[in-house]
């Protein structure tokens, strides 16, 4: 059986969205995008290595990273050089580390895949292409943080502008820029390097006629005839989708110095559109998705168009309120294709994931009537409850995935 994904344009399409530098927040070619196209590119040779599997699923972590990226580039106007530094560094920090482990994950369990069928051609480049990437990704990282590192100098200065003798904020401006510059440049160069190995490294992976034989035959012998083996494969990438789509509803807003009011930054409506997705995913179509993009327009609405005045308090109401009614409807669908297709009930699970979200919402509604801060610190605790209570069913249903793929 043909491993059309990982053989196909995916891997190298991805690579190509990760090679280009970040500059502040604005990435020209997403990351999010191309963590996609990799982690699809994966979807089918992950069922033969539990490594590879684990790579695909930090992928579509990192993927998440970069969405938030794509969405707060669109406050980087209204931020200053403090919270820009905060933002680059969380964020690249955290891309840096779940690249890294998707390196050492993914060609580790290459590695065993080229060993399994003697293919001395895949498995003699592995470590130089790993070793590569894992610098590449340093590089990358570390080319996009080191010019924001100016706002600690910007700070000092600003509280004791005779700090830096010679030194003033014009001239620091202009020093930033010229670190921004040189940054790019390396990363640029980094990158291209990395991407030019790796492509030579996959044309070498699809020329080798030993590897490529003992793969698919793997594939087809291990996986190509287990039952519901498709479902499976678009059941773990629905979850993990849902668990981004969660973090979402969290609705953040921060509050914006400049313009003097509070900007969303993790919009709701987002993590809507996303459960519709995975609805659509799991086999819903025509008029049944429509209530995903109502209600993903109603909180549009209220979370960008009416936010002052009493709009703000109904918006802080009702945006959960939908958030609770499209979840329980998404699950409610998961449920029945688990128990079609695996024979297994959720319910008991599910019931107490939708407590606990119950509950946010009940607290969200109550926050918005009467502003107290204790309500808000229950909310919260609700909504990471809920989370961690998704992340434990959702991992379970992971788990009898692999359970079943390893009895037949």
């Amino acid at each position: 059986m043909k491993l059309r994904r990982f053989y196909g344009p995916y891997f190298i399409l991805g690579c190509i969205f990760l090679f280009d530098p970040v500059i502040k927040l604005f990435d020209l070619l997403p990351n999010a995008v191309g963590c996609l196209l990799i982690a699809i590119s994966l979807k089918e040779i992950s069922a033969l290595e539990y490594r590879i599997e684990n790579a695909a699923r930090l992928l579509y972590y990192c993927a998440g990273v970069g969405v938030l990226r794509v969405l707060l580039m669109f406050s980087t106007f209204s931020m200053n050089s403090s919270d820009m530094l905060s933002a680059v560094t969380v964020l690249g920090l955290l891309e840096l580390f779940l690249l890294i482990y998707f390196f050492i994950s993914f060609y580790g369990g290459l590695s065993y895949l080229a060993q399994r069928s003697d293919s001395e051609n895949v498995l003699g480049q592995i470590d130089s292409v790993r070793t590569l990437g894992i610098v590449f990704i340093i590089v990358h990282t570390a080319a996009s943080i080191l010019p924001e590192l100016t706002a600690l100098i910007e700070v000092a200065l600003d509280h004791d502008p005779d700090a830096f003798v010679g030194l003033s904020l014009g001239r620091l401006k202009l020093y930033k820029n010229y670190a921004v510059v040189i940054c790019a440049l390396v990363s640029l160069i980094a990158g291209i390097w990395w991407l030019k190995e790796t492509a030579v490294f996959f044309s070498g992976v699809k020329k080798d006629g030993l590897f490529r034989a003992s793969v698919e035959k793997r594939y087809g012998e291990y996986v190509g005839d287990t039952p519901h083996e498709e479902f499976f494969i678009r059941l773990k990438s629905v979850l993990v989708l849902m668990l981004i789509a969660c973090v979402f509803c969290m609705n953040l807003r921060i509050y914006d110095e400049v313009a003097l009011h509070h900007t969303l930054i993790i919009p709701a409506w987002v993590g809507t559109l996303i459960f519709g997705f995975c609805a659509w995913r799991l086999g819903v179509g025509g008029f049944a998705l429509f209530p995903y993009a109502a209600f993903g327009a109603v909180q549009f609405v209220l979370g960008h168009l009416l936010t002052e005045g009493i709009w703000a308090s109904v918006g802080e109401a009702i945006i959960p309120a939908i958030t609770l009614c499209v979840v329980i409807a998404t699950e409610q669908i998961l449920k029945k294709r688990l128990y079609s297709y695996m024979d297994l009930d959720v319910k008991t699970e599910l019931i107490r994931q939708h407590i606990a979200l119950t509950l946010y919402v009940a607290l969200s509604v109550a926050h918005a009537i009467k502003d107290i801060s204790l309500l808000h610190g229950f909310k919260v605790v609700c909504f990471v409850l809920w989370l961690a209570f998704t992340v434990w069913t959702y991992s379970a249903i992971n788990d009898e995935i692999k359970l079943r793929r390893k009895t037949h």
